[in-house]
């Protein structure tokens, strides 16, 4: 895969295919601007499961 667009005459084979200082191409996930939305619990993961007690 070179990178180039689709149906593209364009012989640069380092052309991404899109414009690397469009805003656009940055990643929402690398900086969040506000924390992920999460349902808050009281409980901790240990109230989840029960104790681990391995047959022997």
């Amino acid at each position: 895969m070179t990178g180039t667009k689709p149906g593209s005459s364009n012989e640069d084979k380092n052309d991404p295919g899109f414009d690397e200082e469009s805003p656009k191409t940055q990643d929402p996930q690398i900086d969040p601007s506000e924390p992920a939305k999460t349902p808050a619990t009281d409980k901790g993961s240990k109230d989840d499961y029960p104790p681990y007690t391995p047959d022997k």
